[in-house]
């Protein structure tokens, strides 16, 4: 499905979009609104939800990409929280169950938090390219902002950068960049 021009309550609907964002989305925009650099700007300073949206309207051609784009995200997260962010997959999954252990050896929440954070980036390490959905996009999102806040870094920057990316593959580059 290609994406719309315009972004309309009845698209969002059909997205199966619902609840306070839908809510918020037709209080600040009406039935809608263009899919533009400055409707993005206008979406992000009313606080919505950029990377569900984005994940919508983003050829599916661009989900691996954009998961890998989470995977580089959060390897600075996993070396703060002390693991290799550069192993293997299944270097990740020992490195995982031996953080595990120590969690349940010792009750230390820095290795349960590595633990974590390594599963999940072995898991998205592991995901084929031509399998990649919404799905798929959101739940690395997740993994990624779940392994920045678990490394109490800023996790802010890491979602604008994320939707940012999004946005420059749907619009184009920034007018004036």
């Amino acid at each position: 499905m290609a994406a719309p021009e315009r972004v309309t309550t009845t698209w969002l609907a059909g997205m199966n979009a619902c609840g306070p964002e839908f809510d918020a989305f037709r209080q600040h925009f009406g039935d809608g609104l263009e899919v533009t650099w400055a409707a993005f700007d206008a979406a992000e300073a009313q606080g919505l939800n950029l990377i569900w949206l984005g994940l919508r309207l983003l050829p599916p051609s661009y989900l691996p990409e954009f998961v890998a784009l989470t995977i580089a995200e959060r390897r600075g997260a996993v070396r703060s929280l002390g693991g290799d962010a550069l192993a293997s997959a299944s270097d990740l999954r020992a490195a995982s169950a031996g953080a595990w252990e120590r969690w349940q050896e010792t009750g230390d929440h820095a290795q349960r938090s590595l633990a974590i954070a390594l599963r999940d980036l072995a898991g998205d390490l592991t995901l084929a390219p031509m399998r990649i959905g919404a799905q798929e996009a959101e739940r690395a999102v997740r993994h990624c902002l779940r392994a920045v806040s678990m490394a109490e870094l800023e996790e802010g920057p890491v979602r604008r950068r994320l939707c940012e990316w999004m946005a420059e593959k749907i619009m184009g580059p920034r007018p004036g960049a």
